[in-house]
């Protein structure tokens, strides 16, 4: 759908108090979608290349009431997404707003004089700042603190 995705158009029914049975028919959808989809009301999930019948099955199924989630899809993301968001508990916890804010910087290529001078700090205070994080978050440097960071951004508020 151009413009529009189908979590998108979950929120705008939910947003409006409608009764209709959406069914999410995509190429390919990450956990994090699949999650949201479920979590906004969704009744059916089918990835296209899901043969004609089994569409038509998933249709009827959903007509008559009955959600149409298959396990191997949806419960596979509800589990990795619910080990996601525990770690992204624990990141969220361990840091404080000012460690986020610099892992942000650092997420966006700045160098410690970059983030320094845009925080208003010494070169020093970011390197400390640095060594608490990678403490903090078991990483060894700040390619891993990217990595980290970008794997969270959806998360994780004041990041990437």
């Amino acid at each position: 759908m151009p413009g529009c995705t189908g979590v998108e158009v979950l929120k705008d029914i939910g947003s409006r108090n409608l009764r209709t049975r959406v069914i999410l028919l995509t190429a390919s959808a990450g956990d994090h979608q699949i999650v949201e989809a479920v979590e906004r009301g969704v009744y059916g999930l089918m990835l296209k290349d899901a043969a004609a019948d089994t569409l038509l099955e998933c249709m009827r199924s959903v007509s008559a009431g009955r959600r149409w989630l298959p396990s191997d899809l949806v419960g596979a993301a509800l589990e990795r997404e619910g080990e996601k968001r525990a770690k992204t508990g624990q990141v969220e916890n361990a840091l404080t707003a000012r460690e986020r804010e610099i892992v942000s910087l650092v997420a966006e290529g700045l160098s410690n004089k970059e983030i320094a001078r845009h925080l208003g700090v010494t070169d020093g205070t970011v390197k400390i700042h640095l060594h608490n994080i990678y403490r903090k978050l078991d990483v060894g440097n700040r390619t891993a603190l990217t990595a980290l960071s970008l794997s969270y951004r959806d998360q994780l508020p004041n990041v990437g």
